[in-house]
């Protein structure tokens, strides 16, 4: 996972940002759903009442097509011999008798399809079974299997972690506090300079319930390796003391030496990426980023991007009039005396006097465009728009 560095242009730390929250967000959709029992068949059992509309049907075969070959593990191609195992045979009067409520998915699943590929032999036989009520009758048993499936068994939900961090010799002092709500982080020197940050979360986001599910998850993990006094530490760069209050009103308590051999590895480093991406979630604003203050050429200067193009090696010089184009864009160019049409990321961008640039002016070709404009779509903010502006 890709961390943003003090060398990363304005418009990589807005792409970034977004990309940080898409990571977020899904996230913290897994997590959601993790204390969620998992439902198998809806996409089929949606039909159930539908299927007394004969118009609903092809829908239904194609829907249920899809979900047999998305589910291979049923092995379904066998559908005979699983309707055997259970004592069922391929035949009307047997599958119109079968006991529902005592047959397993994977069993019920045969004889959806038993009667779908009778339809081959027999027309007529499937629009039977459907009008007839005994494949909303299959239908039901699986949307009963669903609904038993158990919830997993839910974790103590965290209300709020604090975690101070000392050097055993000299040195910054720092600490956090995480709720669902906010992370503050604050930081001493020696000289009694002091940093504060605070990042307020919304409603929809749930960076903090992320956050705090992630060190929850941590809290149960083995591998801590806790000091009953911290005067114990005679080897260590930093130590911490956590303190973690749970909604229940119980509390976790760990305090030590603060690296991987004392603290579950995996687990804690998740928790603090999960941190990082909150903080460059929200970015530093556009004044410190300067967001759009390179849109602009001063008179006399061409605008050049090195382009390394999808094959790597040699970094390629091309020309740009689109104000929009900046580090980290993959942009199409020409290559060749043909002129074909290729696909490389913008590495490095300059604006040169026209009369010094790293090529010859007139032998310099042109960006054709961004890969994520549209094809013919012209670009929205160009250079000789902004030609004008005085030096």
């Amino acid at each position: 996972m890709r961390h943003l560095t003090d060398d990363d242009s304005s418009s990589s730390a807005f792409a970034g940002s977004n990309q940080a929250r898409e990571f977020l967000a899904t996230l913290r959709d897994e997590r959601s759903s993790r204390g969620k029992p998992s439902r198998k068949f809806d996409v089929i059992t949606q039909y159930i009442a539908a299927l007394e509309e004969k118009a609903t049907w092809q829908d239904f075969y194609k829907e249920f097509y899809a979900f047999i070959q998305l589910n291979p593990a049923y092995e379904l191609h066998d559908y005979q011999a699983i309707l055997e195992r259970h004592g069922l045979k391929w035949t009307e009067a047997a599958m119109k008798a079968a006991d529902v409520a005592a047959l397993d998915e994977q069993t019920v699943l045969a004889l959806i399809l038993g009667a779908h590929r009778a339809e081959r032999f027999a027309p007529g036989v499937l629009e039977m079974f459907i009008s007839e009520g005994y494949v909303a009758k299959w239908l039901m048993r699986l949307k009963q299997l669903d609904d038993e499936r158990r919830h997993p068994p839910a974790r103590p939900i965290l209300k709020q972690v604090r975690l101070s961090l000392q050097p055993l010799g000299h040195g910054n002092t720092s600490e956090l506090v995480l709720t669902e709500e906010q992370l503050a982080i604050k930081s001493r020197s020696l000289t009694g300079a002091c940093a504060m940050h605070n990042y307020e979360f919304d409603s929809v986001s749930k960076f903090g319930e992320v956050a705090l599910d992630v060190m929850a998850e941590c809290l149960e993990a083995g591998g801590w390796q806790d000091l009953q006094h911290l005067s114990e530490a005679t080897t260590a760069f930093y130590l911490y003391e956590l303190e973690a209050e749970y909604e229940c009103g119980k509390t976790a308590r760990h305090q030590g030496v603060f690296d991987r051999g004392h603290i579950p590895e995996k687990p804690f480093t998740l928790f603090v990426e999960v941190l990082r991406l909150i903080i460059q979630s929200f970015g530093f604003g556009d004044v410190v980023g300067l967001s759009g203050f390179r849109f602009a050429l001063k008179k006399g200067e061409v605008k050049y991007c090195g382009v390394l193009l999808a094959d790597g090696g040699k970094l390629y010089h091309y020309r740009t009039t689109d104000l929009r184009i900046d580090v980290g864009d993959v942009v199409i160019v020409p290559v060749g005396q043909n002129n074909f049409e290729r696909e490389g990321v913008v590495e490095t961008v300059e604006f040169c006097r026209w009369d010094d640039t790293p090529y010859p002016l007139e032998k310099t070709k042109e960006i054709i465009r961004r890969v994520s404009d549209a094809v013919g779509a012209s670009p929205g903010f160009h250079l000789l728009a902004a030609t004008d502006v005085s030096c």
